[in-house]
Parts: C-alpha cells; structure tokens; sequence
C-alpha cells in the first residue's frame, strides 16, 4: 500500500522514510551505493553488520577519497529519505544551520558566532551538534546511527533498523530492484559483463533523465511541470508503461494486417508477467559473446 500509493513508510518512532521525488533521481541513484555496498567483499564485512561495515568505509584512513564519497553519499540518502537537511543543530532553540555555512561563521573571528537564541560556543552554553551522527553502543559494542528530526528526541538507528532501512528505500524508489546480495559474487560479476555486452551490441545507445522526462511529456497528458512532481517510482514505471503500450499496439496492428507473425501470444501491455528468479534466464559471458559474434558474421 505505501509503494501503490507514494505513501510514507514508518521506520520507527514517529522517523518515515519518504519516496524520492524524480527531481532528485540522479542524486539518488549515484548516493544508493551506500545501501547496495557488498560487505562480503572482505573479511572485515564478513565479520560486520552491514550498518557496521558501511560506517568501517566511511572512516577508511587509508582511503580518504572513498571515504567521503560514502559519507557524503549517505547523508545525502537521508537529506532525501528523511526529508531533513544535514547540517548543526543548535542544542538550544533546536535551529538547524548548513554544515558548511556553519563552518564558515564559527571561523569569522572578527564577528563571534552567537545563535538567534542567544546559544553560542563558550563552554556554559548548551551547544551545538550534528543532526546525524553515529555513536558506538556501549552494551551491543555495534555502532548505531542518531537522527535528530527533533533535537530533544534523537531516534537511533541500529543494524537491524538499518537493513530494514536499506531494503525499504531500493524497492520503495525503484520498482525494478532486485536484491542480489545472495548470488555468489562471480555469477553477478558474469551478469554484470552480459550486460556491458548488451549495451554494446546495441551501440551502447543510453537516454538522459532529462530526454526522459520530455519522452514522457510527448506520450502522455502530463505537462513537464506535473512530471517534475512525480515520485522516480511512479516515473520509472510511466516510462516503462508507455514503451510496453506503444509496442504492443504495433505489433497488434502487425498481426492483425498479416504484416507480423509471431510463435507466442503477445504479451498485453498491462498483464504481464514477472520472473521471480533473479538469474533464472542467466547465461554465461561467452555463451553471449559467442551468440554476440556469430550474430554479426
């Protein structure tokens, strides 16, 4: 129900995790490495929670770049799933300044910083603090993320949140997901190169967001303006939905004119079936380079 209708799933204490608006799509897609990251990759993920690991990438003093790509990746994930904006928080009022204005002002030495509510940096004062932040639970010895949608009520994420967190968001935003963290890491590395070749033998032909979005506009009632308003689920299975109509009304008219034939019924454009095995229809690398080759002899 809350996927059918772009409704907001509850996580816990009052926290909802909102469906992403197609504006952010590109943000979204390049921050969800966050949510998918393989902690089988090495014996420290093995031996990890997945919100444990992620947080192990996020702190890699041996990998600065990747690092801060990651932690920036998973703010940015709840900026967009939490509806919040990361930033510090003053203890006080409870108001929220940008990280890096806040950076900014509190380096002015000509101009002492000092919140609206008269809070500032000197140690009487009440303080100032990030609105999400991680901490390592004493009893558990598991690290535990803190979201500050309310100051005065942090609401505290642990592994357990954190799995169901990830799930819900990939297949909350996109209707095509299919999580794969099971298959043995070959056979998706296999998968993953039938599809490069794929792309290749179609002359790795790709449309941006935005050619979408006028596509979209061209074969439907919505204006640009209300596409902009549609949640990246709702878009994704609109663009899908379109090209699935438009080819079976052409192969419909084929048949009926003689002009087609074809083996099977026609699949209809709003019935259609789903595979639920992931690799059922798999097959090897050179299996499709072979067929790939002998295509184009």
């Amino acid at each position: 129900r809350y996927f059918a209708f772009d409704e907001p799933v509850p996580l816990k204490k009052g926290l909802l995790i909102y469906p992403v608006s197609i504006k952010y799509h590109d943000d979204f897609i390049m921050a969800s490495d966050c949510l998918t990251i393989d902690k089988t990759e090495s014996i420290e993920g093995i031996q990890s929670t997945n919100l444990s690991y992620l947080l192990l990438k996020m702190n890699d003093k041996n990998n600065e770049m990747e690092a801060a790509k990651f932690s920036q990746h998973f703010i940015r994930i709840c900026e967009l799933c939490f509806q919040m904006k990361y930033g510090i928080c003053c203890k006080k009022c409870g108001k929220i300044y940008d990280y890096w204005e806040f950076l900014s002002m509190i380096s002015n030495k000509d101009k002492p910083f000092s919140c609206e509510c008269g809070n500032n940096l000197d140690d009487n004062s009440e303080g100032f603090d990030a609105n999400i932040k991680y901490k390592l639970n004493e009893d558990t010895k598991q690290r535990e993320v803190l979201i500050y949608k309310d100051f005065k009520n942090p609401i505290t994420i642990t592994s357990e949140d954190f799995d169901r967190f990830r799930q819900i968001v990939m297949y909350q935003n996109l209707p095509d997901y299919k999580d794969d963290s099971w298959v043995d890491p070959d056979m998706r590395e296999d998968q993953r190169e039938k599809q490069r070749l794929l792309a290749k033998k179609n002359n790795g032909a790709t449309a941006s967001l935005e050619r979408k979005i006028v596509c979209v506009a061209a074969k439907s009632n919505y204006t640009i303006k209300e596409i902009y308003e549609l949640t990246m689920r709702k878009f994704i299975m609109l663009l899908s939905v379109i090209d699935d109509a438009m080819n079976y009304e052409c192969t419909r008219i084929g048949l009926m004119t003689g002009m087609v034939s074809t083996k099977e019924p026609v699949e209809h454009w709003v019935y259609k079936k789903e595979s639920d095995d992931l690799y059922g229809d798999g097959i090897t690398v050179d299996s499709m380079q072979a067929k790939i080759s002998s295509a184009s002899t």
